[in-house]
């Protein structure tokens, strides 16, 4: 084989690896904007989803203060509903001893 050849040979094989060369390039493009695409994505995924927990933790928070708020309710209500039981017992007492007296019994 001749030099000319080789040199032809040569070229042609440096004409097909600027072609591959090209193509990778690029197929690097396309991958670079996908990546840059995707991660835009993940970004606001994650603004989205901060964004949803913080509303859920305050929405817990009201919520969590509002069972405080009847829990105090409700012990209030109980120490009001012994009052009255203690007070319907007395007046229970009283009535008993006044018909127990209006009826001669001691």
């Amino acid at each position: 084989m001749s030099t000319e050849d080789r040199l032809l040979r040569l070229e042609n094989a440096m004409a097909t690896l600027a072609e591959v060369a090209a193509k990778a390039n690029t197929r690097m493009d396309r991958s670079d904007e996908r990546m840059t695409k995707l991660e835009d994505l993940v970004m606001r995924l994650a603004k989205v989803t901060t964004k949803g927990f913080e509303d859920v933790s305050a929405k817990i928070n009201a919520l969590v203060d509002s069972q405080m708020h009847l829990l105090e309710a409700y012990e209030r209500l109980t120490k009001s509903q012994e009052k009255t039981d203690d007070n319907l017992r007395n007046l229970i007492a009283v009535v008993d001893r006044y018909f127990k007296g209006r009826n001669g019994e001691s």
